[in-house]
């Protein structure tokens, strides 16, 4: 260990050749790698902040479809649904509507009502996240705040009644002799009534905030064994915006990981072959090394050490220099470890060159 040392420092021009090569290396391959590592990670964090909805609902968007519960729980539990809203509309036998719903997006022309809806005491929009048989009624109907209205539900829901207390009134003081009557009522509220009544649950529209968006295609292939693509209930995953941000990064991965072992075997060919030529020149200082009683052994010990000090002082600077560059996702030991092995392996096949050679036929030579 102390000879090694000592040759590394005596022999600091071929020390310094040494650890600026390594050096290089390291720091090229790290910023290289340090580069895909960072576009993954900027990858994952466009996936993380990105919001993006899907809505099952009729052809064109509307009230239309028909999404029976069961198709509703397998949506919901697919693990890719980070929030919802559902909203089941119903024509009643009075040819008015009603709708129950659990946030008033889900229709827009209700929505820009609600500023303006006159409350009763202790309510407001948040009622619709609950399960109390309340409604918003049009003020057109001229009903009262805490009445009682009776709907008789149709379609599928025909012979049943909701009560319900008008705790809100919103829109226009009259409407025309065309347009309908709409209530509103709590989503949990409707739910609970057919369950009580032994009523089969369906939804009309069924909008959705996804996660794990890296993982798209897979929600995509779930929702089409459902038979989502065709039918009453159409998907719609609003993802353009996403795709299109990630789509580059994604092509600039998949071209940096298929040069990436181009790169490796260009960068352990050259630490190979750059440890055995500075080592093999070194014949001689072996021969002399042999002529003083050194055994084999030890001088192959010697110069193999003294090329992992010049190979570990490289790879370490190198490293250093790249996570400055680049932080700390250029700083990967696989890497560094590749190129300090195949510097090694280099000396190694040089070293024994030297320490098997013939002292008499090297020292004649010289």
């Amino acid at each position: 260990m102390k000879y090694a040392w000592k040759t590394v420092i005596r022999n600091w021009r071929i020390t310094l050749a040494a650890v600026l090569a390594v050096t290089a290396l390291t720091f090229f391959l790290s910023v290289f790698t340090g580069s895909i590592q960072n576009s993954r990670e900027q990858l994952a964090r466009i996936y993380e902040v990105t919001t993006v909805t899907a809505r099952v609902a009729g052809y064109s968007g509307g009230a239309g479809a028909s999404i029976e519960e069961e198709i509703c729980r397998a949506i919901l539990d697919s693990g890719f649904v980070k929030d919802h809203e559902a909203l089941i509309q119903n024509k009643t036998a009075r040819q008015d509507i009603l709708r129950a719903l659990s946030a008033p997006r889900l229709v827009p022309d209700f929505e820009g009502w609600v500023p303006y809806i006159t409350w009763l005491d202790g309510y407001d929009i948040s009622v619709l996240e609950g399960q109390e048989a309340v409604c918003l009624a049009p003020l057109s109907l001229e009903l009262e705040l805490g009445s009682t209205v009776v709907v008789p539900l149709g379609g599928v829901y025909r012979g049943q009644t909701m009560e319900l207390t008008v705790v809100g009134l919103y829109g226009k003081e009259y409407r025309s002799a065309d347009e309908e009557d709409t209530y509103y009522c709590p989503l949990g509220a409707m739910e609970v009534f057919l369950r009580e009544n032994q009523q089969k649950i369906t939804y009309n529209i069924l909008e959705m905030e996804l996660q794990k968006l890296d993982k798209l295609g897979e929600f995509k292939a779930q929702m089409s064994k459902l038979g989502l693509e065709k039918g009453s209930a159409r998907l719609t995953v609003n993802d353009a915006l996403l795709q299109q941000v990630t789509a580059k990064f994604r092509q600039h991965i998949r071209l940096l990981n298929t040069l990436l072992p181009v790169l490796l075997a260009v960068v352990a060919g050259i630490g190979f072959g750059l440890s055995f030529l500075l080592l093999r020149g070194r014949k001689k200082e072996a021969a002399v090394l042999r002529s003083l009683g050194t055994r084999r052994r030890q001088v192959f010990g010697i110069f193999l050490l003294e090329s992992a000090i010049q190979a570990s002082l490289g790879t370490l600077l190198g490293g250093l220099l790249a996570s400055g560059a680049m932080g700390k996702s250029a700083f990967a030991p696989q890497y560094l470890a590749l190129v300090l092995i195949c510097f090694l392996l280099g000396g190694a096949a040089a070293v024994w060159q030297l320490a098997k050679a013939n002292v008499f036929t090297v020292m004649a030579g010289e």
